[in-house]
């Protein structure tokens, strides 16, 4: 709120890592009654923000059309300069009305978000009256649904008044928690009670409750629809509950914490991928349609996760046939046997038929491993020789080296592709000939070598050779745009193979 005004200010930031946050924009919503005020804020599916919050006008009139006050929400896209226009999400014209508690959470099952709002106000018998030295007051509880073009999709009556807290459940449904401070004490009691997606409380008992927790009453619900309620602390101990919390949505969670997703392949949890496989696919609960996000696909690599693909719905090799999205992928993604590796989808990859961005799939969710080597009899072709060029960019940083530094940039490059690719080290060599492209003399090319297999369980120099060129003509969407030295290779131009003898003479004759 902007002190000595009817305006409050809004302040969007970045955070950087390491506690750190960077200013990125901020503006004023103007023309607000504080005395009547109450506000939420909500992450939405595309990496924005809802900023829902009541307001009040004439709350005296006389003006049976006028409206007195009501709910409404600003939607904000990430590093959005201004303010949105609002949108109206609920009037009404009664006199005298109070809203006193307002808490929102995103709906996981219709794909949308939810509010539940308490008013009070003031009996028009009891004002009418003769008797006015008295009036009573009228309490009512409503859910409103909506959408994030400012849709309203449904309003309900509910019946739980002293909630203090709302959220939906990622499995389906919604928890009303209630929280009460103990007479002269530090503590809170917590108490919850779950509903369906139709309203109905749930039959399902917690013995526990009432639950002694931190004053501040701390919780959060976790995405496999896990409740966590911080406890009551000592100066040497602290608790966190957790409490499972049963699915009540109308279908079933197939293990994707998503309830939009019926399956996937590869299957979750399988280990049997054949290798190379370029194509790859999800199936939903419901029609989508392709929309603004990323689907990574990492390798584990003594426990860390490493890069392998990274695709956009804007510009991928994809294909939707109602619920069905299939992803064409270079066959380097799974090159390697018996290995685990992991899918990521960015929420807003894909949309609902209304336009809504579609929930995405965590880290570490849909986790499969690939199957171990079934042709041992794979052509052997001997060593290859071919070339890498770099960048303008790239070949500006290198000249300005020394030729001690030349050196190690050739060494770590070489290092960094036997990561990425991923073989075994010594299979990449370099006798460090270089020379300017004649084809383009603002980029300098770089002998690399490949030598052969000497092992069945390890891949080709051919092998290495395809997925070494499909990585670096994938730049933007591989490991390649990570390194230190590999952001500098030219993806225009991927690996060249030195195919003939006297083109080999001509590269060492004009070798840097």
């Amino acid at each position: 709120m902007v002190r000595g005004t009817n305006n409050f200010k809004w302040t969007q930031y970045e955070y950087k890592g390491n506690g750190s946050f960077t200013l990125l924009q901020n503006d004023t919503v103007e023309n607000l009654d504080f005395t009547n005020f109450q506000v939420s804020v909500l992450p939405t599916f595309n990496y924005g923000y809802a900023i829902i919050y009541t307001n009040t006008t004439n709350r005296n009139t006389a003006d049976p059309l006028s409206k007195s006050g009501g709910l409404y929400v600003i939607f904000l896209n990430y590093n959005q300069t201004t303010t949105s226009q609002s949108f109206v999400l609920y009037e009404k014209s009664t006199q005298n009305i109070v809203f006193t508690r307002l808490t929102c959470s995103i709906d996981y099952i219709i794909i949308s978000y939810v509010c539940v709002l308490i008013i009070e106000q003031e009996d028009p018998a009891s004002i009418n009256g003769t008797n006015n030295t008295s009036t009573t007051t009228i309490t009512s509880c409503i859910k409103i649904r909506f959408l994030s073009t400012g849709s309203r999709l449904k309003l309900d009556s509910i019946f739980n008044l002293t909630l203090t807290s709302f959220n939906t459940l990622p499995l389906g449904g919604y928890v009303l928690i209630s929280q009460k401070t103990a007479l002269n004490s530090t503590v809170n009691f917590f108490t919850f009670h779950l509903y369906d997606e139709y309203n109905k409380l749930s039959t399902q008992q917690f013995p526990l409750q009432p639950i002694i927790s931190n004053l501040a009453s701390s919780y959060d619900i976790l995405p496999n629809n896990t409740m966590l309620v911080a406890q009551n602390e000592t100066t040497t101990t602290w608790k966190i509950l957790s409490i499972n919390l049963p699915p009540l949505a109308p279908f079933n969670d197939s293990g994707y914490d998503n309830l939009h997703v019926n399956s996937t392949y590869p299957q979750k949890g399988s280990n049997s991928l054949s290798l190379n496989t370029d194509m790859i696919y999800i199936i939903y609960n419901e029609p989508v349609s392709f929309s603004n996000g990323n689907l990574t696909i990492y390798q584990q690599i003594n426990s860390t996760l490493v890069l392998r693909q990274r695709i956009s719905s804007k510009t991928c090799q994809c294909t939707i046939s109602g619920t069905i999205v299939k992803i064409n992928l270079s066959s380097y993604t799974f090159n390697v046997p018996n290995e685990q590796y992991y899918i990521q989808v960015d929420d807003n990859f894909v949309k609902t038929e209304y336009g809504e961005p579609m929930p995405g799939i965590n880290p570490y969710t849909w986790a499969f491993g690939t199957a171990g080597i079934s042709d041992q009899n794979q052509k052997i072709i001997g060593d290859i020789s071919g070339i890498i060029r770099l960048t303008t960019e790239g070949t500006h940083y290198f000249q300005g080296l020394s030729d001690l530094d030349k050196d190690y940039f050739v060494f770590q490059l070489i290092n960094e592709l036997t990561y990425m690719i991923p073989t075994e080290k010594e299979r990449l060599s370099s006798n460090k000939l270089r020379q300017f492209d004649p084809a383009d003399s603002m980029k300098i090319l770089i002998s690399l070598s490949i030598s052969e297999r000497k092992s069945i369980y390890q891949l080709t120099a051919a092998e290495i050779t395809n997925y070494l060129d499909q990585l670096i003509k994938s730049k933007a969407y591989s490991i390649i745009s990570t390194g230190r030295t590999t952001i500098y290779l030219d993806e225009t131009y991927g690996f060249g193979l030195s195919i003939s003898t006297s083109e080999f003479i001509e590269f060492i004759r004009h070798g840097l």
